[in-house]
């Protein structure tokens, strides 16, 4: 647990060093109710995207242990406007704020400010890069539903190029030892960035890349669905829709899941399937959220360091970057 606070919250490949089952436990067992206690911990919250799920789980949940939130939704409100760089700006705002939590447009953006801030950062999304605490968030889910990550037979489904989430899904599973299926849209190669690290860092992972329904296996054990990012695409790819019959490819206790939001990939057939656990997902990744700042909290009020910049240094974190 210590290793978290410790430590900015920048990458799945992080995660995928740090997590234990007791940490599993513990978000699962997480009561937001009982860890209210009122002092000066201060999160500066940049949200430069639309957002429903992940900013509100996260300001609430400062709001809700007792923490403040100060709000800015674009480096345009800032002094970066004026002409000083992300890398000043990021060693200022460390004598406003305690804990600073980014959902950037550009990628690497939470990256540059935790290397310059000296307090720790919590990556929300980085453009097309990563979303890494909705990584950590489906391996919880993960370890509720089966008790174990390795030998999961995992299928990511949907837009593998642009969408943030799967990519950190992808890290973690692979780090941890699932079998990753990947069915994405046409024309994705398997040279892709988040691929190449994931091969790079761990040679043993077991990946393999599907174009169609009819090549994946029939015991998944998770379907984990993506919308196409139209927002990241300048000229809109053909995208299938995953339709209620894929989900005779799972396995006994296989369950579908979303990130959300979700546009045409998925109907109100699959969004309300028996095997889906899209909405129960939201709630864990809503835990998940309010455990990681409680434990950032928590070392704030008890007077411990949250930082420790040789974590940028060393180790596969900082060699992925």
């Amino acid at each position: 647990m210590q290793d978290i606070v410790a430590k900015g919250f920048i990458s799945s490949f992080y995660i995928a060093k740090t997590v234990t089952e007791q940490i599993y436990n513990d978000i699962l067992s997480f009561d937001i109710r009982s860890h209210y206690a009122p002092s000066g911990f201060v999160v500066g919250v940049l949200c430069e995207e639309s957002s429903s799920r992940t900013r509100f789980s996260t300001e609430s949940a400062i709001q809700k242990l007792g923490g403040n939130v100060i709000h800015f939704s674009s480096l345009e409100e800032t002094s970066i406007k004026k002409g000083e760089t992300l890398e000043e700006s990021s060693e200022l705002w460390s004598n406003y704020f305690d804990l600073i939590a980014i959902r950037s447009q550009k990628e690497m953006v939470p990256y540059i400010v935790s290397k310059h801030s000296t307090v720790p950062v919590i990556n929300l999304g980085d453009g097309g890069n990563e979303h890494p605490t909705q990584g950590l968030a489906t391996l919880v889910h993960a370890y509720k539903v089966f008790g174990k990550i390795r030998g999961l037979n995992i299928c990511l489904w949907g837009d593998f190029l642009k969408s943030r989430t799967v990519h950190s899904v992808a890290i973690a599973f692979s780090a941890l030892g699932a079998n990753v299926t990947i069915c994405s849209i046409p024309g994705i190669s398997e040279q892709n960035m988040t691929l190449n690290l994931i091969n790079r860092f761990y040679p043993d992972a077991h990946i393999t890349f599907v174009d169609s329904i009819e090549n994946i296996r029939d015991d998944i054990d998770i379907f984990y669905i993506t919308r196409l990012q139209q927002e990241r695409w300048k000229v809109e790819p053909k995208y299938e829709k995953f339709l209620p019959s894929y989900c005779n490819k799972l396995s006994e206790n296989g369950i579908v899941l979303h990130s959300l939001p979700h546009n045409n990939e998925i109907g109100s057939e699959v969004l309300y399937h028996r095997k889906s656990k899209i909405h129960d997902h939201i709630k864990i990744t809503l835990k998940t959220r309010e455990w990681l700042l409680c434990q950032y909290k928590t070392a704030f009020d008890n007077g411990m360091s949250l930082v420790d910049n040789t974590c940028f240094n060393e180790g596969v974190y900082g060699g992925v970057y």
